[in-house]
């Protein structure tokens, strides 16, 4: 379906039943604690694939913790295999035992790097271009100047970068935050009050920070605006989070960035790009513009664009 609406890739995770039976979904392969957000069998995973091919679409199989247990990884590179088998396109992750070892299995393996990773400047990107990886997803919280440096430092790396749902308040990277509470109600947006125990300015802007992201809907994040520079830029994909939402929030999402990509193809200018971004952005959420709910919070109406 999504694929038939214009997603030239998608992507995925999978818990096999041999990993669900030693470690449960407290410790799953791909950061996704609720069964929603993984396909949930072999014949499932084979079935996800098919589909995405029979679409002309990639499928790309998320195994991106950050870092696995030594007695993980035989059940981690079973997965690797049996997803490899079934036709998967490339693997997103971020653990670099994980990539390492899996080219070395398979060589010529297609690795895209999660944005748990934190590649945000281009000595990380270096180092995991030599790794093998050919492809980066951008940290969330890199600014729009941010990302020009980089990739002007990079040559030779793809990169994409997320424009829609789950915006992470913190450097998602170095987060510790355990994201399994039942109701989905992660501990960065819950109410609580920051008292830093040295005062200085950057204490001082975390502390306003987490009382502006208090009780906020982080799943309705937008990056809609930066699309047209981001294009210019040079970045490959915009990525949509939403393992495990609702189809048609996934609908609505590909439709909408197809329809703006277009615009941006078919040559619209900077502001009339915005007008056109900013008006499906206004009718799809009621938050209206915020600085933090903005992927891209230089274009907040009033504040920048």
């Amino acid at each position: 379906m999504l694929a038939g609406f214009g997603a030239g890739e998608l992507y995925g995770g999978y818990v096999p039943e041999a990993w669900a039976e030693r470690f449960a979904l407290a410790a799953p392969p791909n950061r996704r604690t609720f069964a929603e957000a993984q396909i949930r069998d072999a014949g499932a995973l084979r079935c996800v694939i098919a589909a995405a091919h029979a679409g002309r679409a990639e499928l790309f199989l998320t195994v991106n913790s950050p870092v696995y247990a030594r007695e993980q990884y035989p059940a981690l590179l079973a997965l690797a295999g049996e997803a490899l088998a079934a036709g998967t396109d490339a693997f997103i992750a971020a653990d670099p035992g994980f990539i390492l070892e899996v080219r070395r299995r398979w060589p010529g393996t297609r690795v895209h790097l999660s944005t748990l990773a934190d590649a945000a400047n281009h000595g990380a990107a270096a180092f995991w271009r030599r790794l093998g990886v050919e492809r980066i997803t951008l940290p969330r919280h890199l600014t729009l100047a941010r990302i020009e440096a980089l990739l002007a430092a990079s040559p030779g790396m793809r990169f994409d970068a997320f424009v829609l749902y789950g915006q992470c308040p913190n450097d998602e990277g170095q987060c510790t935050f355990s994201h399994d509470h039942p109701a989905r109600t992660w501990p960065c947006v819950q109410r609580y009050r920051v008292e830093p125990l040295v005062d200085s300015p950057a204490s001082r802007r975390a502390a306003v920070a987490q009382e502006g992201w208090g009780g906020l809907a982080r799943a309705d994040a937008c990056g809609l605006c930066a699309l047209w520079d981001l294009a210019r830029l040079g970045v490959e994909a915009a990525k949509i989070v939403g393992r495990g939402t609702a189809t048609a929030r996934k609908t609505w999402a590909v439709r909408t960035i197809k329809e703006l990509l277009d615009l941006i193809a078919a040559g619209i200018g900077r502001e009339d790009y915005l007008v056109e971004a900013r008006r499906r952005s206004r009718a799809r959420f009621s938050h209206g513009c915020s600085p933090y709910l903005c992927y891209y919070p230089e274009f907040v109406v009033g504040k920048a664009g």
